[in-house]
């Protein structure tokens, strides 16, 4: 019978016990990133969240704060994450205790759920939508993750579709390497203070997105453990430049190769910019070998760009959110600007 439940915080909880769980939830890249980097990702272990019954570990979920700009104005928000619940702990009520903390934590909550839990948020009153393309261009299509991965049937049927397009994906690096870029030119030393230059003096006041200052920069990219693996191109004269491309290379064990463009930043109206950028990140991938480069194209531009350099499949990615505030409500239901680098999209998967 269970006598005792609570709701913890990891700055309470033995980080070994705590380990442990997150081994047996989650893939080993994911789990040892969480235990090793946990607290940086989150802010603080104050942002981790653990269920226990009678002592117990049964759950795990955790928040990444914040600020946003909604409808013009500025607010403190957290994406919320990772909930889990021991398979021997669920249908017992650990999930609604869990909602009913984080809710106590912020005003506003944000994520991007998958289909079980986009049907579970409506329900709860958030507002949810699926418009968000996430896409994939595939630079060596044998190296492609839902390909290296594929099982079963499944596995052929990609790897017959991989090498009918392979010959056809090395002419194209070939010809899209054959591009001179003009106006980008590449950040060598990581500088948060020029990226939040480019931001504030460049992005549309009226979408929503991430308030990317130079606090946020500095934590999100200059204390990350994975800077080494980012690439940082700008656009416009190097005394101000208008528009900014992030880029993270990923070498996984076994040494498959990825890539991921993080953010862009600028005016997402002008195409000559956004072209530029996405075919320089398109170089610098094929340059490091890598299968795949991914972009969450949450605007036209954006989208219009990376069609134009190969990224030729598209998945739907939805988003939530979470406010007491009508005006955030509606707001959201409207012009959103979110990337890879927002919440945990970045993750290990």
């Amino acid at each position: 019978m269970i006598t005792s439940v609570q709701i913890v915080t990891a700055e309470t909880l033995d980080p070994q016990t705590l380990a442990g769980f997150l081994d047996r939830m989650y893939p080993p890249l994911k789990a040892g990133f969480l235990n090793q980097y946990g607290e940086w990702w989150h802010g603080s272990n104050a942002n981790r969240l653990v269920a226990l019954v009678d002592g117990q570990v049964a759950g795990y979920c955790a928040v990444i704060p914040v600020r946003v700009r909604v409808a013009g104005q500025v607010h403190n928000a957290l994406w919320w994450v990772d909930l889990v619940i021991a398979p021997e702990f669920r249908g017992r009520g650990l999930q609604t205790l869990f909602d009913e903390r984080v809710r106590q934590m912020s005003s506003l909550l944000l994520g991007f759920p998958n289909e079980l839990a986009a049907k579970i948020h409506r329900k709860h009153g958030w507002g949810v939508r699926d418009d968000l393309p996430i896409v994939l261009c595939p630079l060596r299509p044998l190296q492609v993750k839902s390909v290296r991965g594929a099982v079963g049937q499944q596995k052929w049927l990609r790897l017959a579709g991989a090498f009918l397009l392979a010959p056809i994906a090395s002419l194209w690096r070939a010809w899209c390497l054959s591009f001179q870029v003009s106006g980008v030119w590449k950040l060598e030393n990581f500088n948060g203070e020029t990226l939040a230059t480019i931001f504030l003096a460049n992005s549309d006041s009226q979408v929503n997105t991430t308030w990317r200052d130079a606090e946020y920069f500095n934590w999100r990219y200059g204390r990350s453990p994975g800077l080494a693996g980012h690439e940082f191109f700008c656009y416009g004269s190097s005394s101000a430049p208008t528009h900014a491309l992030i880029l993270r290379h990923i070498c996984e064990p076994g040494g498959a190769r990825y890539s991921r463009i993080l953010d862009v930043i600028g005016d997402m109206s002008n195409r000559t910019a956004l072209d530029a950028l996405i075919c320089r990140a398109v170089q610098a991938s094929i340059y490091y070998g890598s299968g795949q480069i991914t972009l969450l194209a949450a605007t036209p531009g954006l989208l219009d760009a990376s069609r134009h350099y190969g990224f030729l499949f598209s998945a739907p990615v939805g988003f939530c959110w979470l406010s007491d505030d009508l005006v955030i409500m509606n707001a959201l239901a409207g012009q959103n600007y979110w990337s890879l680098a927002d919440s945990d999209n970045d993750a290990p998967d």
